[in-house]
């Protein structure tokens, strides 16, 4: 041919031998080699660290290459996606890797152009999304507490790639390590109780679907609870919705009676500590004398609502006439007369867990044969609710008791209702006598009155220990066949 050139692609990368035969006019022929080396096609591998990323964090830029010529020198350019100009971030050279740092929330691209030794360039585009930068909205409250009270952790943030989970930790400030209290979760809500004075850090931490971590510390500081707190902290679990003026004072005078110890040190030579006084000590040691008794439930009944006042004078006891303290508190429009520290079990001398209601709203009448005012008060005239109060003492008796309860007035109604079991019955039976009678004559009519089913009797002070002015509560209880 006369074509004084051909063009060939030669399909692999290879050595290859060329061979070139010339033909003259007089038909001489001269024959030409040469060898060629196909080296691989130069291809572009660059990538970027990441394809999403939160604005305010940065990517690498790795750039890299296999075939052609080495060595390779790259070409760094972004633009935002909806643009059409390229910015250089760095020109030819050898390094292999830059850093960019968007300053927008948008889309970009991201090219690098690799060049090798036989100046063959090739392209690559790659992508990146940009957030917005992830902020921790999250709040604590209250940041100023009591001890024992509870603070309200609220996760919440913006930004990001949304999908967010939640961990929420703690440390008191001499501490070097948080106490985890939630891993990481879609839960927005922790609470945490103050169990410690000081200043309690709190750390919440928000994480995105892409690993983005924004944290936010609070500071919480815990006071010891003062009266009033430590006050609220008692009646929130004794006073219960819809209870009445009576139910709230008897929730308050048990309440006193049984987590109280009276301070016995005040007939020693030493005396009862200051704390003994106050109700402050009272709520911390959960021992006081008169004082703290009076005192404190003055700041219980007046936190639920009531209206009550404190009364000193004396009173008349085994251990003689001596300065005393106790309360008046108002019912249902009238005021009565209440001594919680005499209804204490050490105090009244029935020990144990027993609830005596001697001195539980009674009337001047009842409480001048033993206490003299010498402080402004108000007049009581009104009768103990004695019955009132029994009933309510029988119900919960009857809730609490797998056993049949019967209540007897009387010595009467004890021998007809004993008389009367049906001879069917099987377990036990329990009367509750309401009497002052002695327990020889009850143990008589239960005797004298028993069905003939009966295999065992007797009788034994009722459980709760329930005692009012002039009167003794008494179980009595058959075994039927």
């Amino acid at each position: 041919s006369t074509a004084a050139s051909v063009k060939y692609t030669p399909a692999s990368a290879v050595n290859y031998d060329v061979k070139v035969i010339i033909k003259s006019a007089d038909g001489t022929k001269r024959q030409y080699l040469r060898s060629l080396t196909v080296k691989p096609a130069l291809v572009n591998t660059s990538t970027v660290s990441k394809k999403e990323i939160a604005l305010g964090n940065q990517v690498t830029i790795k750039g890299a290459a296999k075939g052609g010529s080495a060595p390779y020198v790259y070409a760094y350019y972004w633009k935002l996606s909806a643009a059409t100009s390229w910015v250089r971030l760095a020109d030819y050279g050898s390094i292999t890797s830059v850093t960019f740092k968007p300053g927008y929330a948008a889309a970009y691209d991201i090219m690098v152009k690799v060049m090798d030794s036989n100046d063959m360039i090739i392209s690559k585009t790659l992508t990146l999304n940009v957030y917005p930068k992830l902020v921790n909205q999250s709040t604590v409250t209250p940041l100023e507490v009591q001890k024992g009270a509870e603070v309200q952790m609220l996760g919440a943030a913006e930004g990001g790639s949304g999908d967010y989970t939640y961990s929420y930790s703690y440390k008191n400030s001499t501490a070097t390590q948080w106490t985890l209290l939630q891993t990481y979760s879609k839960v927005r809500t922790a609470n945490c109780t103050m169990n410690q004075t000081g200043n309690i850090s709190i750390l919440i931490k928000v994480k995105d679907s892409l690993g983005n971590v924004a944290s936010k510390t609070f500071t919480v500081k815990v006071a010891e609870p003062t009266v009033n707190g430590k006050a609220d902290e008692i009646l929130a679990q004794i006073i219960k919705p819809n209870m009445t003026e009576f139910d709230k004072v008897r929730a308050i005078h048990d309440w006193l009676v049984k987590n109280v110890s009276y301070d016995e040190r005040t007939y020693t030579e030493s005396g009862a500590p200051q704390s003994s006084y106050t109700a402050e000590g009272l709520f911390q040691t959960h021992v006081a004398v008169c004082d703290g008794y009076s005192k404190a439930f003055v700041v219980m009944a007046e936190r639920a609502g009531l209206q009550a006042v404190r009364v000193t004078g004396v009173a008349a006891s085994t251990h003689g006439t001596q300065s005393h303290a106790w309360n008046q508190v108002k019912v249902d429009g009238k005021w009565y007369n209440i001594d919680v520290t005499w209804d204490d079990p050490v105090v009244s001398e029935t020990y144990g867990d027993n609830l005596t209601y001697i001195y539980f709203m009674i009337p001047d009448s009842v409480i001048e044969i033993d206490h003299v005012a010498y402080s402004s008060k108000n007049t009581c005239t009104a009768a103990q609710p004695t019955e009132r109060l029994y009933q309510i003492l029988l119900a919960e008796e009857k809730k609490n008791c797998p056993n049949t309860l019967v209540y007897c007035e009387d010595e009467t109604a004890l021998a007809k209702a004993v008389h009367a079991i049906n001879g069917d019955v099987s377990g036990t039976t329990t009367f509750i006598c309401h009497t002052d009678l002695s327990n020889g004559k009850i143990f008589d009519i239960v005797k004298q009155n028993k069905p003939s089913t009966t295999v065992g009797y007797g009788i034994r002070m009722n459980a709760k220990g329930w005692k009012l002015k002039g009167y003794i509560y008494l179980n009595v209880i058959l075994t039927t066949k």
